[in-house]
């Protein structure tokens, strides 16, 4: 079965040191693609930086996709 993770946040962290692992993580449980989710303008920054990346970056690594928007806990800020 090829899944697809329509909700994931790569750009927390907790991934910055091995973000290439866990993408080779979530390829072997069958996740062969994913859309990691930005909360705010950095994040979606971020989020895109990992999509632009060589996607897969190996073939052991799941397709990567970026949304970019602001969560309901972020929009105070925003006018």
């Amino acid at each position: 079965m090829r899944l697809f993770d329509s909700h994931a946040h790569l750009t927390d962290g907790r991934f910055d040191s091995d973000l290439s692992d866990v993408l080779e993580r979530a390829e072997e449980a069958g996740v062969h693609a994913l859309v990691t989710i930005a909360s705010d303008l950095e994040d979606a920054r971020s989020a895109i930086d990992v999509a632009r990346s060589p996607s897969p970056p190996s073939p052991s690594q799941p397709r990567v996709w970026a949304t970019v928007g602001v969560h309901p806990h972020e929009a105070e800020r925003w006018t």
